[in-house]
């Protein structure tokens, strides 16, 4: 019944291989490219027998890292040879053979085939829901998204059937899509060992090769398939730092800088009350003159030092004045900051956009690229912003940049959209559609020129002179269509300096197996955490029914998201949680209140330790106090403590 099902699938799912929605059509391309390599290599070895080579898939993995060494690190397994598609695919068959015949869903052979044949399969959005039920098991547990088995995955259908409602005719019940999620198993087991051997550069423009293919059908994809991918190409691509011989001192190789966070503290409030640029005195500018310099290799290089409790790093930094040992608090101090500044007018590399400073429309929380910045000073701004970005996502640190989809589509290799303006200008895009909904009448009393204002206030012309001429009626359409174009691309230079640096440290060619959202969580994480998935990774050096300790989960739960994301910040100088509790690199631990807080511990603050993600809570007596005491130490609190004393020389330095 087995070998059935896998025939009837097989045979199903191809009859509907040129509709969008075809799980078969996903893998088409490498077999076909191998298919034809494999006859243009038979044809020249004179069509005489070969014999058969057996090589496992991790051989094959092997000499792709031979070879990638002997190559730049942008193009590792982005060239495989036929022989290696072939041999892969082989590799799969065999291996993956029985992924499908252990879905059982409790239908016959016939009754699946039927089943992952309805024409609500057909429908892509229908499919991107059925996924999603994947996508959001995987999230919760560390389960890989393969091993699911349909009993895991029948209680999360019935929630969506129940949420949203039938899959559509025929699919009203969980045996259609239990059956056709069988399908989408199967294709994505085999995807985990094809995907290395595709090559995913600019699969837009060359939508006949297998990433085309791919690309097409990404709905069909699971998330954690894409993310693994990803992850897997970021560490084949990193550098790490030999270990000293003394494994508590720095390796010699090591990158150090020295920043003056207070100099910068005077830089940003100087900027806001200015409204003029400090970027040479931000933190952001300080870290450039240190490290702007330095190859891209170096930026990939990672070091995993003793005493930093988990926390990767590519530098190691010195607080001036601040007499603070960089155990890992000050490093992502420093990441946490530059987004801080990054959403401030001290850097002027990113502004409010359109929809904040004329507060229309959702979405006011976004910040887009300034198109006014174009010098060259500028493009090697935003190209050194691009590399701090890969180095922190290649340390495990997200940085909470406030991005619309104009910005991270181009990053994965999509175009944006008319609608992406939404999340922009909505006032533009809704000016575009009354000019388009006019009849020749009423354009009558409308005087449009052939020009657009920019996000950074900037009139441009669409045509030579636009600005002088005026648009006919007849014309109106080829007006909006070039206005919202120019919109859409207004900073394409600035990004694209943007992405230059951001593929000098991380494998960006590959990004296009993620969606833009995928991008956007994996090196920012998830806006606000989970209480409960916090308490879940918490380690108590105390008694965790004490009553104060139930303040304090209460008070976490009452906080804003804002509120949460200064807490992290308090905690462990992070403004972001990953996204999944197996990413974590230490647990969240509270600690007993210090000796001085016990006498009367009403009047004293927590106590943090950013290095070590931890918390020392004086034993608050009620949850008023608790609230009062956390939320003035959240706002009010930013210095670190020191771990020695300085001179007063040092400390008066700092402000000049």
């Amino acid at each position: 019944a087995a070998e059935q099902s896998a025939d009837v699938e097989a045979s199903e799912v191809a009859a509907h291989s040129a509709e969008p929605a075809s799980a078969e059509a996903a893998s088409a391309g490498a077999n076909s490219e191998a298919s034809d390599a494999k006859q243009k290599e038979d044809a020249a070895a004179g069509g005489g027998d070969k014999q058969k080579v057996s090589i496992s898939f991790e051989e094959i993995l092997r000499i792709k890292e031979e070879m990638d060494n002997e190559q730049p690190a942008q193009e590792a397994f982005s060239r495989p040879t036929a022989a290696e598609i072939r041999r892969c695919v082989a590799e799969c068959q065999r291996a993956e053979d029985a992924e499908l015949d252990a879905w059982d869903c409790g239908v016959s052979a016939e009754q699946f085939g039927e089943l992952v044949s309805l024409s609500c399969w057909r429908s892509v959005e229908r499919v991107r829901r059925l996924v999603a039920v994947v996508d959001r098991l995987t999230r919760r547990g560390s389960r890989l998204a393969v091993n699911l088995s349909p009993q895991e995955v029948a209680g999360e259908l019935e929630t969506e059937l129940e949420r949203n409602g039938s899959f559509g005719e025929g699919a009203a019940d969980l045996l259609a899509p239990l059956a056709y999620l069988g399908v989408l198993f199967y294709l994505n087991a085999q995807l985990e060992h094809v995907l290395p051997l595709v090559d995913l550069n600019q699969p837009l423009q060359r939508p006949w090769s297998s990433a085309g293919h791919l690309i097409r059908q990404e709905h069909l994809i699971f998330q954690q398939v894409r993310v693994d991918f990803w992850k897997a190409q970021v560490e084949l691509t990193q550098t790490w730092i030999p270990p000293p011989e003394d494994e508590y001192s720095d390796p010699p190789s090591m990158l150090s800088l020295t920043v003056n966070r207070k100099q910068a503290q005077v830089a940003l409030e100087r900027a806001e009350a200015t409204g003029n640029s400090q970027l040479s005195s931000s933190l952001f500018g300080q870290v450039q003159q240190a490290l702007g310099c330095e190859s891209a290799s170096q930026l990939k290089r990672i070091y995993n030092a003793m005493l930093d409790a988990g926390q990767l790093r590519c530098f190691r930094v010195t607080f001036a004045g601040e007499g603070v040992y960089d155990n890992g608090g000050p490093y992502r101090e420093v990441f946490s900051q530059i987004v801080q500044e990054m959403h401030s007018k001290v850097q002027d590399l990113f502004i409010p956009c359109p929809n904040h400073t004329r507060g229309a429309g959702e979405h006011r929380e976004n910040w887009v690229i300034n198109p006014a910045r174009r010098t060259a000073d500028d493009l090697r701004c935003y190209f050194f912003l691009g590399q701090l970005i890969g180095m922190a996502a290649r340390t495990g640190i997200l940085m909470g940049m406030h991005w619309p989809p104009t910005v991270w589509k181009p990053l994965v290799g999509q175009q944006s959209e008319e609608a992406d303006l939404k999340w922009v200008d909505v006032q533009h895009l809704t000016m575009m559609g009354f000019v388009r909904g006019m009849d020749a009448d009423s354009y009558e009393d409308v005087s449009e020129t052939w020009s657009v204002v920019n996000s950074a206030g900037e009139l441009l012309d669409l045509v030579p002179n636009g600005r002088e001429r005026e648009v006919a009626f007849e014309d109106r359409e080829r007006y909006i269509a070039a206005s919202i174009e120019a919109r859409l691309h207004e900073s394409d230079l600035q990004l694209g300096a943007l992405r230059d640096g951001l593929a000098s440290v991380l494998p960006l060619h590959v990004s296009s197996v993620l969606t833009w959202q995928q991008l956007e969580e994996l090196l920012c994480g998830q806006e606000d955490f989970d209480v409960d998935v916090l308490k879940a990774n918490t380690e108590y050096e105390v008694d965790p029914d004490a009553p104060y300790i139930g303040y304090f989960w209460q008070v976490l739960e009452d906080y804003s998201p804002e509120l949460r994301t200064k807490f992290l910040e308090f905690v462990c100088a992070r403004s972001r949680l990953p996204a999944s509790p197996a990413e974590w690199t230490m647990p969240f631990k509270i600690q007993p209140p210090q000796s001085k807080q016990r006498a009367d511990p009403d009047k004293w603050l927590p106590h943090p330790q950013t290095c070590f993600f931890s918390i020392s809570l004086p034993e608050y007596s009620s949850k008023q106090v608790m609230y009062k005491q956390l939320t003035y130490a959240l706002l009010n609190c930013m210095e670190m403590d020191a771990d020695v004393a300085l001179q007063d020389s040092h400390n008066t330095s700092v402000w000049t």
